[in-house]
């Protein structure tokens, strides 16, 4: 759907809620152009995030003529938060491309009352550092992404060393979603969920998020225990599949855990807000 357009100078915003194959294919090229050049990259996934309906707008791309210029995404954490990363054309920056994608992005929010939201880009990156300086951005936190190690054949060590599944007393099953699976770890005899967490698979990409054991069980095995159960079932389905997550930088526990399950951190991510 065209939001915005100047038919004078040929270019416009098209709004889109999810990714149809033609878009994704201008995305990867202009992803392509912005690796190519500073390393930057798109971080838009195929489809959206937690969105409040199905007519929320989560992908904004700025066209001259056919040629995509600029792509900014929302990916809504939940229903009162979310995330902006964009990238634009390193030879159309500072033409006000990224604002202008902005201004419509902050439409859309404002629309669904979604007030808080974070800009994420890459520590140190010059494009993204030019508009942090404009637009008065402070980092509030940061994010490592971790990538499945390639030589991991489903992660035998993965297993909880203080409990295990063999005597039956836990069990993990799956839920499939529309976007993938949920996994919930319960103790067999009660039913009780302890740990659960949710992964959601686009094309050969699989991403685990929302680890989450009860505070009072925690540090005793049980999230190894899921993830391992959780690594098995994606290889399972297709040995080739890119496994990856997202973890807060200062949450040394949980990197610890990934680590032990074979994840390598691929990428840092600051979060940032107005201040």
């Amino acid at each position: 759907m065209v939001i915005w357009q100047d038919k004078e100078k040929d270019v416009r915003i098209d709004a889109l809620t999810r990714l149809v194959p033609k878009k994704q294919f201008d995305v990867l090229t202009l992803d392509c152009l912005c690796r190519e050049y500073d390393g930057t990259f798109s971080h838009a996934e195929t489809v959206a995030g937690a969105v409040p309906d199905r007519h929320f707008r989560s992908f904004f791309m700025y066209y001259e003529g056919k040629r995509l210029i600029g792509e900014l995404y929302i990916f809504p954490t939940y229903t009162e938060n979310a995330e902006i990363t964009a990238i634009v054309d390193p030879h159309q920056r500072r033409k006000g491309i990224f604002m202008k994608l902005l201004e419509a992005a902050e439409e859309e929010l404002e629309k669904y009352g979604i007030e808080e939201y974070y800009f994420v880009a890459e520590p140190g990156c010059e494009a993204a550092g030019a508009v942090i300086d404009r637009m008065g951005l402070e980092k509030v936190y940061a994010e490592l992404v971790m990538e499945l190690r390639g030589d991991n054949d489903h992660n035998d060590n993965t297993g909880a060393e203080k409990i295990c599944t063999d005597d039956g007393k836990y069990r993990v099953t799956f839920t499939e979603t529309g976007e993938g699976l949920d996994a919930f770890l319960e103790e067999t005899e009660t039913g009780e969920t302890i740990s659960t967490s949710g992964v959601s698979i686009s094309g050969p990409v699989a991403f685990i998020h929302d680890v989450e054991t009860k505070p009072e069980l925690r540090n005793r095995g049980f999230g190894s225990m899921l993830i391992g159960e959780v690594l098995r079932r994606l290889k399972s389905g297709s040995a080739d599949i890119k496994i990856m997550l997202q973890v807060r930088s200062d949450n040394t526990a949980a990197v610890k855990l990934y680590e032990k399950a074979g994840f390598t951190v691929s990428q840092e991510l600051d979060y940032l807000k107005k201040r």
